[in-house]
């Protein structure tokens, strides 16, 4: 059972991969398009829209760790799981691994917020909230 059904969703994940390289990748982590409307928002709106729009920026550009983790191991799970079976995936997590590196590096050094200033360290602790949205 196991052996005709695993196969059979190889096409999903890469289709999956590929979207994400394609559209998530550039859209969320490169082009920052929420934090983008925001800011079309608010000049469209005014000097009150300005004002608002300072924390609608400052909600959307944290740095919120478990989504990172959710995603980059979701991505490596499929290709680890698929890599025999469909070697095409392969190539596509290793582009993806290659594009989502240099975007979190930028995003993390220049663009997002961390919650206690530059020298931040979790020690660890979102570590268990990253695994329970994984499971």
């Amino acid at each position: 059972l196991l052996g005709r059904s695993v196969p059979a969703q190889a096409t999903f994940w890469v289709n999956y991969l590929v979207l994400e390289l394609l559209f998530y990748v550039p859209a969320l982590d490169i082009l920052q398009v929420l934090p983008l409307s925001v800011v079309g928002a608010a000049r469209l709106c005014g000097a009150r829209g300005k004002a608002l729009s300072g924390k609608a920026l400052s909600a959307l550009q944290r740095l919120y760790y478990p989504s990172i983790y959710a995603r980059a191991l979701m991505v490596l799970s499929a290709a680890f799981l698929f890599a025999t079976i469909a070697p095409l995936i392969t190539l596509v997590t290793i582009a993806w691994l290659y594009a989502v590196s240099r975007a979190w590096s930028f995003n993390v050094r220049r663009v997002y917020l961390h919650d206690l200033g530059a020298d931040f360290d979790s020690g660890g602790a979102y570590w268990p909230v990253a695994m329970r949205l994984e499971t």
